[in-house]
């Protein structure tokens, strides 16, 4: 875990940093779950992690 999580007072960039950080991996869970779709047997399966 990266220590700046733990800092109360952020900076405007590593605020910025951190909220492209969380754009990025959004784009990789959804592109994840589009092909993890393409097959059926994995879609509801272990390796998703949505919480249904």
């Amino acid at each position: 875990m990266d220590g700046r999580f733990y800092n109360k007072k952020k900076d405007i960039n590593e605020l910025n940093d951190i909220q492209s950080g969380t754009n990025e991996e959004e784009k990789l869970r959804v592109k994840l779950q589009d092909v993890l779709n393409q097959y059926s047997v994995w879609g509801n399966g272990i390796l998703t992690t949505s919480g249904k």
